[in-house]
């Protein structure tokens, strides 16, 4: 006797289908934020974060667009409880109303956060990590609920594994689901830069290369370091690497 597949295998049968079959990251991106929503999800968030120094090297997410920029000129990443209990070592995290029950933070910003994340509609959030081809950092995947229910939690994180398999960083601002964050992607110049460093050219060599002064070279050098949150040339450059912005 044969039996029929469950209306869950078949999801994600289908879901396998759809981010397979994607042209390109960004059709990966869009198919992955459908397949939320069809699973009654109202957003998807994707994160890639450094273990070591707890860096968010880069996001696409589907929520409002205000709310994204709300969160990022506030700080909220630093305190986040679900991406610091990835950062922990926690594989999977709920937060409801605002808050996650394993941390406690009494803060003013903490409440800011908390009180934001319910006025935009987040009710329910559970927070998935994955391992990265680089043992150096991690995915982080967001499914956003507007109320709080049950879930069938295998056939989610095995759809959180899916998607994590096929979305990748944005390639620029205009990406889709780069977040505001990603202002702080990297240009052309500054890549080139990065990359001679990399290959051990000193400025003045660089700067005869792609036939700037050597000030600029310097400049585009402090610009990139900043962006990256980096202290030294070396650290940008590993950065630029782990964010997938430079290839060498």
């Amino acid at each position: 006797m044969k039996h029929k597949p469950s209306q869950s295998l078949n999801h994600l049968i289908d879901a396998a289908d759809a981010l397979l079959s994607a042209d390109d990251p960004d059709d990966a991106w869009l198919s992955s934020v459908k397949l939320v929503e069809q699973s009654g999800g109202n957003a998807l968030n994707v994160i890639e974060v450094d273990r070591g120094t707890g860096a968010l090297l880069w996001a696409r997410s589907s929520m409002n667009p205000e709310w994204l920029e709300d969160y990022f000129s506030q700080s909220f990443l630093d305190l986040d409880p679900l991406v610091l209990s990835a950062h922990r070592g926690d594989q999977l995290s709920r937060m409801v109303n605002g808050r996650v029950q394993t941390f406690t933070d009494d803060s003013k910003q903490a409440d800011d956060l908390s009180d934001q994340i319910v006025q935009w509609g987040y009710h329910t959030i559970d927070f998935y990590a994955f391992a990265t081809d680089k043992p150096s950092t991690f995915k982080g995947l967001a499914f956003s609920y507007e109320t709080e229910r049950a879930h069938r939690m295998l056939e989610q994180k095995l759809l959180c594994g899916l998607i994590s398999s096929v979305v990748f960083a944005p390639s620029d601002v205009n990406s889709a689901g780069a977040t505001p964050f990603f202002e702080n992607a990297l240009t052309s110049r500054e890549k080139d830069v990065l990359r001679y460093l990399a290959a051990g050219l000193r400025n003045d060599a660089i700067a005869w290369k792609m036939r700037i002064a050597e000030i600029t070279v310097r400049s585009h050098t402090k610009s990139a370091r900043r962006k990256l949150g980096a202290s030294t040339r070396e650290q940008a450059i590993a950065l630029a690497i782990r964010s997938g912005q430079l290839e060498l």
